[in-house]
């Protein structure tokens, strides 16, 4: 009989591994994490070690180190039980002498026990290069059903092939940036991100990427109780005390729905201070995609995820999108804001899975979009054949959402006369999603990587929204994000940051004082980006500049009239400089208006940090020119 210390966080998972362990003859010890491990490991002297890798109090990594540092342990034989995106614990792992690896989401209590004995036998030291993981023995090849995974894919057997993959590193030598002067206005011109789209040419095939996508962990990798609970509410049979339990047995699966119940998303009525009111709130038609749902976010929000996306600042974005597709559907009516919470929340995760799948691969795109200026989707599709909807949609279905969340998903950048044509079956939501998505970006709520502002007026126009619902959006759904985004994600000490909206200030002329001027104002997302933009500014102060946003060449001089109105008003004399935006930036300026005062223009769709350049050009000193 040998002793064996199980370290895992999760009971609901433990407890079975320990009476299996026991049931074979062994002694098993549990511990909840790396801490309590180490008290085990003192007082038990295990002759194995089952040990968990995300865990609270001390992490696996933590404690293998001082199991190690341990004379007595130093070669006592230790298995990981891993989810398949740990690829990189793995590999640490295997520097401390980590023996073998199970993952979670696949392994058997049957192939556990097997695993077991050929170590306690030892014949269980397995030869491995330092810093590469350890390869079970005896592991199940991969499915014939399944593709072979393309060149460097992430499998089980390879969990560290995507970081030996070849990959250019830099982009900057790519016929995309060639010719521009990083300096110059030409640098923010429609032309120029049109040439520089043209130059890109896909980095992998249509196949490559969809093997690399489908080695994405499936539902079945997510937590034990969460697995458990979802199983359980497909049970046609199954009653509401047997949900409420299994839901209270997770203290913070628990937590998340009764915040998510009381949130602007469901709040209906009175607070609801128990799992049972919080379950009937959401309502059991719906409780299963708001599970899973939560588990999804609970999932991705692990540091293996951010890569160039900062975690923190994506899943805000991500909450305040589904409190805007919550508070629309709310509005519009005839559509459940419940699910529209649940798409908005879900919309981007399409690239958390490309960041995680493809590595190296998504990094250069997400490079190659920054030093263009293109909207990071355009990149997508013209680098790697698919966008972050299209990889969503294969995950949501994979994952069993129903089809009036994922085809708004899907469809979630096109423009309003898009929409009309392909998604008139699910127009009215997959609108909501989209609008809310752009009044989001507009808001500087949180970042997905890509900021860029685009037209929200006509999209209010198929929802005949009015301009209180835009108000009350601005008005409440900033410090309902703040207090949801606390509740869903797993935060940690380090998850603090500077807001895109305190870097775009802190870059911005201090000086700038702006006003904006257009046909719509209230309905403008370019006028939301300017208030937030100018949000802390002296009320007193006296405009200096003057952002306007104009749709078509029609509305110039209505536009000229309106800014001279304003100037009339403010008590201006001298003709303020105009930071002009419209699609495309393809509105002409005759001599005498541009005479009359200093103008620059933007393309909209409009990128906020080219927003910011062109206040500061505009606004600095004219340069003094020096005779002889």
């Amino acid at each position: 009989m040998a002793t064996i210390l199980i370290v895992e966080d999760m009971a609901v998972f433990r407890e079975p591994i320990a009476m299996a362990i026991e049931h074979q003859g062994h002694k098993a010890v549990q511990a909840a994490n790396g801490q309590e491990g180490l008290v085990a490991v003192s007082q038990h002297h295990p002759q194995l070690v089952l040990l968990d890798v995300a865990m609270p109090v001390m992490d696996g990594l933590e404690f293998l180190k001082a199991l190690r540092a341990d004379e007595a342990h130093t070669k006592t034989p230790v298995i990981l039980l891993t989810a398949v995106g740990e690829r990189d614990y793995v590999v640490r792992a295997a520097k401390l002498g980590a023996r073998d690896y199970l993952l979670k989401s696949s392994f058997s209590l049957q192939e556990l026990m097997e695993r077991i004995e050929h170590h306690l036998s030892g014949k269980g030291e397995v030869e491995h290069t330092p810093g590469q993981a350890p390869k079970p023995e005896g592991a199940a090849p991969t499915p014939k059903s399944k593709p072979a995974p393309a060149p460097g894919a992430f499998s089980p057997d390879n969990p560290n092939a995507i970081s030996e993959a070849p990959v250019t590193k830099s982009v900057a030598d790519h016929p995309a940036l060639q010719g521009i002067d990083l300096d110059g206005p030409d640098y923010r011109s429609h032309e120029r991100r049109v040439e520089s789209l043209k130059q890109l040419t896909p980095i992998l095939s249509r196949t490559e990427v969809k093997q690399y996508i489908d080695a994405c962990e499936e539902v079945h990798g997510f937590s034990p109780s969460l697995m458990s609970l979802l199983k359980t509410i497909r049970n046609p049979n199954c009653t509401i005390d047997l949900i409420v339990k299994l839901a209270s047995s997770d203290h913070g699966l628990a937590l998340k729905l009764l915040k998510l119940a009381n949130s602007a998303a469901f709040a209906r009525g009175e607070p609801v201070d128990s799992v049972r009111k919080a379950i009937v709130r959401i309502g059991m038609g719906k409780l299963r995609d708001t599970a899973l749902a939560l588990g999804v976010v609970e999932h991705f929000s692990s540091e293996r995820y951010g890569g160039l996306v900062h975690l923190g600042e994506f899943w805000e974005h991500s909450i305040s999108c589904g409190l805007i597709s919550a508070h629309l559907a709310t509005a519009v009516g005839n559509i459940d804001p419940d699910a529209a919470f649940t798409m908005g929340l879900l919309h981007d995760l399409g690239r958390l899975v490309m960041i995680q799948q493809l590595g190296d691969h998504y990094d250069q795109v997400m490079e190659m979009s920054r030093l263009t200026r293109l909207p990071l989707e355009q990149v997508e599709g013209r680098m790697l054949l698919f966008t972050h909807a299209d990889v969503l949609d294969r995950a949501l279905h994979t994952w069993q959402f129903p089809r009036n969340i994922i085809s708004p998903v899907v469809f979630h950048h096109l423009s309003a006369n898009n929409l009309r044509i392909h998604a008139r079956k699910y127009l009215t939501e997959s609108t909501i999603l989209v609008l809310a998505n752009r009044l989001s970006h507009a808001m500087l709520l949180g970042s997905s990587g890509n900021d860029f502002i685009y037209p929200t007026e006509e999209l209010c126009d198929i929802l005949k929204i009015d301009e209180s619902v835009i108000q009350e959006i601005e008005h409440s759904v900033p410090e309902h994000t703040t207090d949801l985004k606390l509740s869903l994600l797993n935060s940690k000490p380090e998850w603090t940051w500077a807001t895109l909206r305190d870097r775009l200030m802190e870059k911005m002329d201090p000086e700038a004082c702006p006003i904006f001027v257009s046909a719509k104002p209230t309905m403008n997302a370019v006028r939301m980006l300017c208030g937030r933009l100018s949000g802390e500014q002296d009320q007193l102060s006296e405009p200096n500049i003057v952002i306007g946003h104009v749709a078509n060449p029609a509305e110039l001089n209505a536009f000229l009239r309106d800014v001279e109105k304003c100037e009339k008003s403010e008590g201006i004399i001298q003709p303020l400089p105009v930071v002009l935006i419209s699609s495309k930036g393809m509105i002409k300026l005759n001599d005498r208006q541009q005479e009359k005062r200093k103008w620059t223009q933007l393309p909209q769709p409009l990128d906020p940090w080219a927003l910011v350049e062109a206040i500061n050009d505009i606004l600095s000193p004219e340069p003094i020119e020096v005779d002889g």
